[in-house]
């Protein structure tokens, strides 16, 4: 599997995580918090539908290696960040 379809993979793993907390979240009591959990998640979702759309892009560009590793290490640890804020929510 090449980098970019791993980064591809990611995002919208990313996507789904980030969809799945703002569904929670909009079932909160409204409070600021709430409020603030609804914003984060919905820039999540955001940023990880682009992220894919620029690594598709990039991939059929022809970009190599030297763009998609260090991207990858990045995407790695957004998605890490994210399951724990979803474990945070869910708890």
């Amino acid at each position: 599997m090449k980098p970019w379809d791993i980064l591809i993979t990611l995002a919208i793993a990313e996507a789904i995580i980030a969809a799945v907390i703002l569904a929670i979240t909009l079932r909160l009591t409204r409070t600021p918090l709430s409020n603030r959990l609804t914003i984060l998640s919905t820039v999540f979702l955001l940023q990880s539908i682009l992220s894919a759309t620029y690594y598709y892009k990039w991939e059929a560009t022809g970009y190599g290696a030297d763009i998609s590793l260090p991207l990858l290490g990045l995407q790695t640890l957004i998605l890490a960040g994210l399951v724990v804020l979803y474990d945070t929510i869910r708890q």
